[in-house]
């Protein structure tokens, strides 16, 4: 049997995702090609994820997409794809990463354009679109039929949600066509060993004193980085309390930090490490913090940091929109604030700081961190295939069923103040 994963695109953690689907589908009966861009080989991002496993697929490298326009590189890459699977003719097909791609391939199908004739079973990972029921006026709603309709019509025979508000929602409100070729899958978390923070402080190379709220990943403004900086500029807190910003900077960040933080970067008040890090090094980062923030302003599906955060046992600081808005509160793990409003977030930043000194992990928040297990998603994604290869047999999967059954410590109340080792709303202080 052979198996094509399509991702043109090292950048992110997306070879994350595509070294998790070769560990859940490879076998000796098996032949799984990655069809990627041109350089990705030599990229940081292979060399981390993907390296290690090259036993267990061949590389065709051969696509070149090029810098371009939204809609251009989105054309390049559907003809980039329908090449790969003429040229290998695979019989499952997954693409890990499958927004835009989908879409352009729904119009294709509509105007007569398949991506081959050869018969093959295709799986996709959608993290974004637009959820039914939640669209503003009538222009909204009419741009959540157009993008449920071309995606239903891909040609896809199943797409993969890491966010359950939006599979609830497409089955609510959303039309039957896609409804019935959707369905949940977890976010891979790894296994982590526990790190005591003062040693994970001195791996990183960093001071080891006072408390750290940590910021990890992509640094720039798509990210609310911008406006965590300036929160934690203004907010009340001691002088040995830091900032730990790790991972690749934009320049827009770079120079918000010289021009107006100096003296807080001299002071080591706030810590960068600015460039590409490792699985460790995130690990690391992970549990030298006392508070994980994602201050992402209009990140409207999950986050792997606040999943990760979970796993290491740490509390999150996180944007009060989207699935962070909602899967934060629900599943007690941390607090969420409005981040466009700097007041605001400075007072959470206080304020989540000195309940991090207490928080412990719930069940349910232990029972959201174990569905996002790395183990329970190779088993999702083992339950995918034929059923002559024995699918599922060797790893119990966790259904989000059993997450969502784990009974809540409390309730949201607004502003949570006599619950410290729970998660919170955080209001405007007043």
């Amino acid at each position: 049997m052979k198996i094509l994963v399509y991702e043109p695109s090292p950048g992110g953690h997306r070879f994350q995702y595509v070294a998790v689907l070769i560990q859940a589908l490879g076998g000796a009966d098996r032949e799984i090609v990655l069809a990627t861009s041109k350089g990705a080989r030599v990229s940081a991002q292979y060399k981390a994820h993907l390296r290690s496993l090259e036993h267990a697929f061949h590389c065709d490298d051969s696509i070149r997409l090029g810098s371009s326009s939204v809609v251009s590189y989105w054309l390049k890459a559907f003809l980039a794809f329908r090449r790969a699977v003429r040229k290998h003719r695979p019989d499952l097909i997954y693409v890990p990463f499958g927004d835009g791609l989908s879409q352009i391939m729904g119009v294709a199908r509509l105007l007569g354009v398949r991506v081959s004739e050869h018969k093959s079973k295709m799986h996709v990972l959608l993290f974004r679109g637009v959820v039914p029921g939640d669209a503003e006026g009538a222009m909204g709603a009419l741009k959540s039929v157009i993008w449920q309709w071309i995606t239903a019509m891909a040609g896809v025979t199943r797409y993969h949600l890491i966010n359950p508000i939006q599979l609830e929602a497409i089955g609510k409100y959303g039309l039957q066509k896609l409804a019935d070729r959707v369905c949940l899958i977890p976010e891979p978390v790894e296994h982590m060993d526990a790190i005591d923070s003062t040693e994970a402080r001195r791996r990183l190379g960093i001071p080891v004193g006072g408390r750290y709220v940590a910021c990890l990943g992509a640094l720039d403004g798509r990210k609310g980085v911008d406006l965590l900086i300036r929160a934690f500029g203004q907010a009340g807190l001691n002088r040995d309390d830091r900032l730990l910003l790790l991972g690749g900077a934009s320049e827009e960040i770079r120079l918000l930090l010289e021009k107006d933080f100096g003296d807080l970067v001299d002071d080591q008040r706030i810590v960068v490490i600015d460039r590409y890090v490792s699985q460790e090094e995130l690990e690391a980062g992970l549990f030298a913090a006392d508070l994980i923030c994602t201050p992402y302003p209009n990140h409207l599906t999950s986050s792997g940091f606040v999943v990760r955060a979970a796993a290491a046992g740490k509390p999150v600081l996180a944007s009060d929109v989207g699935w962070m808005g909602q899967m934060v509160p629900r599943y007690e793990l941390g607090m969420v604030c409005n981040v466009k409003d700097i007041s605001k977030f400075s007072f959470a930043i206080e304020n989540a700081l000195e309940c991090a000194e207490s928080f412990v992990c719930s069940a349910r928040a232990q029972a959201f961190s174990g569905y996002h297990s790395i183990d329970n998603t190779i088993a999702h994604w083992r339950a995918t295939l034929p059923e002559d290869m024995g699918h599922g047999s060797e790893t119990m999967m966790v259904k989000w069923e059993s997450v969502q059954a784990v009974p809540p410590a409390w309730k949201v109340p607004g502003i949570v103040q006599d619950a410290p080792n729970r998660a919170a709303v955080v209001g405007d202080g007043s």
